[in-house]
């Protein structure tokens, strides 16, 4: 590994995890007694709170877009590591892992040995605990349409750009782990352009009318 400075790091292992049911043997034994059934629980599916000097990138998550989910954990192991997001104490990690935990085996019941590690369809969602961790914007479309991008266009690898460079620092970057305004504001501008829409058909419409049947004089 090359830091930005020059330096080089040698890794002690390196690992090439491949397969659908994951495996876990190569862990301390302290560490490999925290699995339970339903997986190994860590908070942001990273780091376990008595083992905070060993990281799982992108080894105990499962997503669409497994490329994106890697870069994106990278950047916040950086943003840990450089003391701009350093980690919550333990306590705090394992009251987020209890919350997890409780809501999956309450709304995944059949997610079985690969719960802890499951995300799919709320990957955006764990991208976005991940940015808030890192003071950076969840709103990731841009241009003067991005209010209405952000409701009506998916989220694709490209928006996450500036997060795996870390350029969001030149954004309109946040404070790390405040929380963050909802959407009201593109729910707003939505309300405006469905109106805008709805009477600009009734003119048009009730124009056409005039033009091809004649207005009428009816008293």
């Amino acid at each position: 590994m090359t830091l930005e400075n020059g330096t080089e790091l040698d890794a002690d292992v390196v690992l090439f995890g491949t397969g659908f049911k994951q495996s876990l043997p190569f862990l301390p034994p302290d560490l490999a007694a925290k699995t339970e059934d339903d997986g190994l629980w860590l908070y942001r599916n990273m780091v376990h709170p008595e083992f905070p000097n060993m990281i799982f990138l992108n080894s105990n998550t499962t997503t669409f877009t497994n490329i994106t989910t890697a870069s994106i954990q990278a950047r916040w192991v950086c943003e840990a590591l450089s003391g701009r997001a350093p980690l919550p104490s333990a306590a705090e990690m394992n009251k987020e892992i209890d919350i997890q935990k409780a809501w999956k085996r309450e709304n995944m019941p059949n997610a079985g040995r690969a719960r802890a590690y499951m995300m799919q369809t709320h990957q955006v969602h764990y991208y976005d605990e991940l940015l808030k961790d890192m003071g950076a914007s969840i709103r990731r479309k841009t241009g003067v349409l991005r209010a209405l991008k952000e409701i009506f266009m998916p989220y694709t690898p490209s928006d996450y750009g500036s997060i795996v460079t870390g350029a969001f620092r030149d954004e309109d970057s946040c404070t790390p782990k405040a929380a963050q305004a909802s959407f009201v504001k593109e729910a707003i501008v939505f309300v405006i352009f469905a109106m805008f829409l709805y009477f600009f058909n009734k003119v048009f419409m009730t124009g056409l009318s005039s033009v091809f049947f004649g207005a009428s004089d009816c008293a």
